[in-house]
């Protein structure tokens, strides 16, 4: 089994369609980017299963996870989000092939030593069918 753990925030502030959405509703932006892991595994064909790390508590009880089916989102104590996002990779790589997406070097390179392959968090727009592409001005 193929896991790609991703760094939630590091994810949405990266995505600049993604952190756009900051400013209505930051519900609103963890849900675009839990969609957005959602159909990278769907369209991916490789990886199994999404989950997507943040930092702090989910003070909005966000449904997103129940509508897509299984956990997907973990949430840290505040300020313990990277070590959350590295910690979720040693556990699962007892087990599973693990991919973390995140542009953040620490998370990256400690996440390496538990044999984790490393993705760009802007990577995930690629392969996602929800894409909204800007059209190029003349």
């Amino acid at each position: 089994m193929t896991i790609l753990v991703i760094d939630g925030y590091n994810a949405i502030y990266a995505i600049p369609e993604i952190k756009e959405k900051l400013n209505k509703s930051l519900l609103e932006a963890r849900e675009t980017i839990l969609e957005y892991a959602q159909n990278y595994v769907r369209h991916n064909g490789l990886i199994d299963r999404a989950i997507v790390v943040f930092d702090g508590k989910d003070e909005h009880h966000s449904p997103i996870s129940k509508h897509l089916g299984g956990k997907i989102q973990i949430f840290s104590n505040t300020g313990k989000g990277d070590d959350k996002v590295i910690e979720t990779a040693k556990i699962l790589s007892k087990h599973s092939k693990i991919i973390v997406a995140s542009n953040d070097n620490y998370v990256r390179n400690n996440s390496k030593v538990y044999g984790a392959g490393i993705m760009d968090v802007r990577d995930l727009v690629k392969i996602n069918p929800n894409k909204k592409t800007k059209k190029s001005k003349k």
